[in-house]
């Protein structure tokens, strides 16, 4: 198998060194919806390895709520809650994943939210209205937390809410490996 090439460029990314040995380079695209280069080598004939770089993740921004649940009011709150899911889903392009969680007791709810930048979450934050009010009335707002590099004018909007600000320190975002021929 041929190697790839040491270093790999796009206009998304920074250089990023390929320090890979006899794998060959099956198919290279730009996806320009999420702004990431995903390059894709075959490692021997059956397993394919893709690796996925991403500059523009730094303006991602992620919500994370929690609700502790009203005595006798978890129907009502799941009604809502389903409500919203659609609401976002259907309104709110840049909202890149809506999830609840409940805990073993169904006493509370976790939201996590993932936007593809401040704007996109100011967005729901002025969209949450009526329906924001009907799931207070359901639960009670225990956790407020806003993490990313978050503009001000988001920051403006959410401190009313008693939220909690995070910025990125540190990590990475792994991409599972797929098996296919190329």
């Amino acid at each position: 198998l041929a190697s790839p090439p040491s270093i790999f460029t796009s206009p998304f990314s920074k250089q990023v060194k390929l320090g890979y040995d006899r794998f060959s380079l099956c198919s290279t695209a730009l996806i320009e919806r999420y702004k990431f280069c995903c390059t894709t080598f075959a490692v021997r004939p059956v397993k394919i390895l893709t690796l996925v770089w991403r500059d523009d993740m730094a303006s991602e921004v992620w919500l994370i709520a929690e609700f502790t649940i009203k005595e006798g009011k978890l129907d009502a709150f799941k009604d809502i809650a389903n409500k919203f899911i659609t609401t976002v889903q259907e309104n709110e392009p840049g909202a890149l994943t809506y999830q609840l969680y409940f805990d073993h007791k169904q006493a509370k709810c976790l939201a996590i939210e993932q936007y593809r930048d401040s704007k996109a979450a100011l967005t729901h934050f002025k969209n949450a209205g009526a329906l924001g009010l009907k799931l207070r009335g359901t639960a009670q707002l225990t956790r407020r937390e806003l993490v990313g590099n978050v503009s001000n004018e988001l920051k403006l909007a959410a401190i009313p809410f008693g939220v909690t600000f995070f910025k990125p320190w540190g990590g990475f975002v792994r991409e599972q490996e797929v098996s296919r021929a190329c």
